[in-house]
């Protein structure tokens, strides 16, 4: 029995639900009973797809053991892809987050065009970012779906850069991706992985590829795998008087004081909604003669843009769960006050002997 509270408008079906198609727009906020018709979630978490794809997994039955597929729900969790569920039939029709559809007819070309087959969290692209170019933050490939070791644990936990090396000296596969997670400092768990299918969001790890330019662990000496790695406490120190380029990975999990910095939301995804790639947020920083630091967040993962704040200083550098802190790339411009110069500046000219003896100059204005 359906209870409506007071001032609650109870959901009611769209007229022609549950049976529109994808070209008419779909049944919007509504999902066929799972528990009273035949269903299967054929897409989720690290198998997301696109809405095409999932029509074509009920065109084809998929998850069904031989019932055709007469409908599909679809509902969007990032920027393009999301869950799908296929359904034998639609009874017990109701309001939910998903779009509810009717099956396309098998001859369509709806998915024309769309890889449906490989599992890569549906379209979303794998990270192509080494550590010089700072990662892949919030993101890991999916463990089930590839080979894996899980190289510096709890136990033995190592610093990003000799999880680098251990997946650049893997025997046993080709190591093609890493995902790191700090723990104690700048020490944390390691993933190595042969493959990146299901690569997906997670909020602990940034992934890396790994690539022949990429040997960030120049100069470190990594102990063997299975040893503990005791940081030295200079090379990759992060704190406000050392915060590192982007080139050298930058210092993740942090981000300078706002109160006792002077600083600006240059990228928002908010008011106004306006986001940026970490490139991006690095270039805005370049471009302010009075940026010496900047930090990004990752707020979109397909899209791989998310916020942005610039510092004038960085007085107190604090631990942050989202973001990392960069030094900025270029060279502060001389200001008047650091020019060697600085005392004969603001349009006045100097005697000789100012130069040499201050109590002897004559100024001429």
């Amino acid at each position: 029995m359906l209870v409506t509270l007071p001032g609650v408008v109870a959901w009611t079906a769209a007229e022609g639900c549950p049976g529109k198609t994808y070209a008419e727009g779909g049944c919007p906020k509504s999902r066929c009973d799972k528990n009273v018709n035949k269903a299967k979630k054929v897409c989720e978490d690290a198998t997301e797809c696109t809405v095409q794809c999932c029509a074509k997994k009920c065109n084809n039955g998929e998850g069904l053991e031989g019932s055709e597929c007469k409908f599909f729900a679809w509902e969007e969790k990032a920027q393009g892809i999301g869950d799908c569920y296929v359904f034998d039939a639609c009874q017990d029709y109701g309001e939910d987050d998903y779009i509810t559809y009717a099956a396309e007819p098998k001859t369509s070309e709806l998915w024309a065009g769309k890889d449906c087959e490989t599992i890569v969290g549906g379209d979303k692209p794998l990270c192509d970012t080494d550590f010089e170019g700072g990662g892949c933050p919030k993101s890991r490939c999916s463990k089930s779906l590839n080979d894996n070791v899980k190289i510096c644990d709890d136990e033995y936990i190592c610093s990003v850069e000799c999880c680098a090396q251990y997946c650049k000296e893997h025997k046993d596969f080709t190591c093609a991706w890493y995902s790191w997670e700090p723990k104690e400092g700048l020490l944390g768990n390691c993933y190595i992985f042969k493959d990146c299918q299901g690569y997906d969001n997670h909020d602990d790890y940034v992934t890396y590829k790994s690539k022949a330019e990429s040997t960030p662990w120049t100069g470190k000496n990594c102990p063997a795998v299975g040893q503990p790695e005791v940081h030295d406490g200079t090379t990759g120190d992060c704190s406000k008087d050392s915060v590192k380029k982007m080139a050298d990975g930058g210092c993740p999990l942090s981000r300078c004081d706002k109160d006792t910095n002077d600083n600006e939301k240059v990228c928002d995804d908010e008011k106004p909604k306006v986001e940026c790639t970490v490139q991006e947020c690095e270039k805005k920083c370049d471009a302010d003669d009075t940026c010496a630091y900047y930090a990004w967040e990752l707020k979109s993962p397909v899209a791989g843009v998310g916020n942005c704040y610039t510092f004038k200083t960085c007085n107190a550098l604090n631990p942050h769960s989202d973001y990392t802190t960069y030094l900025r790339t270029s060279d502060l411009p001389q200001t008047e006050t650091e020019s060697p110069d600085a005392g004969i500046a603001f349009g006045m000219t100097a005697s000789l002997p100012c130069l040499l003896v201050l109590a002897a100059c004559s100024f001429q204005f």
